[in-house]
């Protein structure tokens, strides 16, 4: 029987310890940045790791979820048992907090407990255990509300407090907690806070590097772009993106350029972010064959439409906030 995620500690399973011939090793591995600004490099590699969840995920509903995987996923996370799903599965319930808060909520959790181990060794286990299982838990939710929510019709409300979905009913004893400080009456549940996130672009560093005005960057909800049919398909009733994301995201690029919103030197730049997001580059014919197609304005029914609902985007809604 699988040990109960309620009960987990990280001191137990990860006690404090100092082995001089593991630490002397780790040190070499912590020489650089990563001794100096250690929470920044977690925090960051963290956002790398969620963000090729929802790569991964987009692509395994793309091809259909059955009910294999969702009790396959399901059984995984079951036999998790980490200090990720602890805290997250704690974040989860604070319903004011939306999904990015709820990582940087479970990631200070954790930190907390690292700042003051002595070992290097130590800190190197628990953030190999951390990066892990932050894939794997969000991975196995993800699908799990997907096939839930869309084959088995239940209410997202459910799979907070019932991940696993083993009670036959939830109790008002269980009712998502109402933090003081960010509780937020209006919050609506009605929805998976996991199927509605844009965890690609949000996280993306190469994007927000791009940005003239980095805290416009960190306003924008770019789960928005649905809204305009642009990069993720209107149609769906969660975030998926639609079959022509790359075009999409060229052309936001482009006119995000052209409003001096942000900057890059050449379509290299450019190409970082797809391979930062979706896990490879793209060929620089797409990136010529549109600066063309908006330069010339000789664009097909579906380019005109993409250029105009980004155009919308960004003017009715980024350059609003």
């Amino acid at each position: 029987m699988a040990k109960q995620i309620e009960f987990y500690n990280l001191d137990k399973e990860y006690p404090v310890n100092y082995e001089i011939w593991k630490d002397f090793a780790a040190f070499f591995l912590y020489t650089g940045y990563k001794i100096f600004s250690w929470k920044g490099g977690f925090k960051k590699h963290s956002y790398e790791v969620v963000r090729r969840v929802y790569y991964e995920a987009n692509n395994k509903i793309e091809k259909g979820i059955s009910f294999i995987d969702f009790e396959t996923a399901k059984d995984r996370l079951y036999n998790n048992y980490s200090s990720f799903r602890y805290y997250f599965e704690r974040a989860e319930k604070i319903t004011s907090l939306d999904f990015k808060s709820k990582i940087d909520w479970t990631i200070s959790e954790v930190y907390k407990n690292l700042s003051p181990r002595i070992s290097l060794k130590n800190r190197l286990d628990i953030e190999y255990d951390f990066y892990k299982n932050c894939h794997d838990v969000l991975l196995c939710k993800i699908i799990i509300h997907y096939y839930a929510i869309n084959h088995l019709n239940i209410e997202p409300k459910r799979l907070i407090l019932d991940p696993l979905l083993l009670e036959d009913r939830i109790s008002e004893e269980n009712e998502p907690k109402k933090s003081e400080d960010n509780y937020n009456e209006s919050e609506d549940i009605s929805s998976s806070y996991l199927l509605t996130y844009d965890g690609i672009l949000s996280l993306s560093n190469e994007l927000r590097n791009m940005f003239i005005n980095k805290e416009l960057f960190d306003k924008i909800d770019f789960s928005k772009l649905k809204e305009y049919d642009i990069v993720y398909d209107s149609r769906k009733t969660n975030l998926e993106l639609n079959f022509r994301y790359k075009t999409d995201l060229v052309i936001i690029l482009i006119l995000m350029k052209s409003k001096n919103i942000i900057q890059f030197a050449n379509k290299k730049d450019m190409n970082k972010i797809f391979k930062e997001c979706f896990g490879k580059e793209i060929s620089e014919t797409v990136f010529t064959n549109t600066e063309i197609k908006w330069a010339t304005n000789k664009m097909n029914q579906n380019d005109s439409d993409a250029f105009k609902n980004a155009n919308l985007f960004i003017d009715n809604y980024l350059l609003t906030l």
